[in-house]
């Protein structure tokens, strides 16, 4: 008897738990807030964590750039499948209003976790709701509810932000070094390859510099100490060359871009056509 006693008080205490948090909150019905939906509606994104620089995303000539910093002069490819999903969640998630006297500190909005800036417009996360489990935003001075989807995305390293292609597809290589194989584009954009021990057919060299003009790293990371024991220079037409460290550990080729400090690591089938010839 005592036993059942002691769970019907815990069921109550529950139950009144679950009033006191959620009246305020779960008897409005969820509200939209336009936001609109396509990345292209917008041109600059930026995202203040506290405690961390302000990540820089910006929309130039139809690209969409980083920077780590608002003050950095390193300007990255942006990662854009990240960014769409930040504005489609945004775009299509419901907002449950909280109404009533609100003391924003209660929130953790007086100071938010994250301010996430859409152009003019300004999100600041907050805390959970403890029953819920959604997240308390502001926005345009009123307090919302939303899933957690959005949040989990803002709050991610600054390194998931970048794409994981190697260089702007845009910028065409003009030249390629890596040991002993050097390929090399003439003026009528064919490409010759010179390599020990291989007399790779034309269809192979293409496939060849396809695979490099095109790569996608699997991992775009900070970098570890490690025993490159390699480089790999590459050349563009617009006169810029690039000296990347790298090492194939495991079949998985490694390289280490000396600009933004990270590391690009390549799946195992896309280090068999980027090495294809060593």
């Amino acid at each position: 008897m005592r036993l059942t006693n002691s769970l019907l008080a815990v069921f109550a205490l529950s139950l009144l738990a679950l009033i006191f948090f959620s009246s305020r909150d779960a008897e409005l019905p969820e509200q939209p807030v336009i936001f609109s939906p396509g990345l292209d509606n917008y041109q600059v994104i930026e995202i203040e964590r506290r405690g961390e620089p302000t990540l820089v995303c910006r929309r130039e000539q139809g690209q969409w750039l980083i920077q780590h910093t608002a003050e950095s002069t390193l300007v990255l490819q942006a990662n854009l499948w990240k960014l769409k999903q930040i504005i489609d969640n945004l775009s299509k998630t419901n907002y449950l209003p909280v109404e009533g006297e609100l003391e924003y500190s209660q929130f953790d909005l007086q100071q938010p976790l994250v301010i996430l800036k859409l152009d003019n417009r300004e999100i600041g996360f907050g805390n959970t709701n403890p029953i819920n489990r959604k997240r308390y935003i502001s926005i345009d001075d009123k307090v919302y509810l939303i899933k957690d989807d959005v949040y989990r995305h803002v709050i991610d390293d600054w390194y998931e932000f970048i794409a994981k292609s190697l260089f702007d597809e845009n910028k065409k290589m003009t030249s390629i070094t890596i040991n002993n194989v050097k390929a090399v584009r003439s003026k009528d954009l064919n490409w010759t390859l010179q390599a020990a021990n291989h007399q790779p057919r034309m269809d192979q060299i293409q496939s060849f510099i396809d695979a490099w003009q095109h790569t996608q790293a699997t991992v775009v990371t900070t970098a570890e100490k490690r025993n490159f024991n390699f480089t790999i220079d590459i050349s563009f037409e617009d006169g810029d060359t690039r000296h990347y460290p790298a090492i194939n550990e495991h079949d998985a080729l490694i390289l280490f871009d000396q600009r933004s400090k990270l590391e690009y690591h390549f799946s195992t089938a896309a280090t068999k056509q980027l090495l294809q010839f060593q």
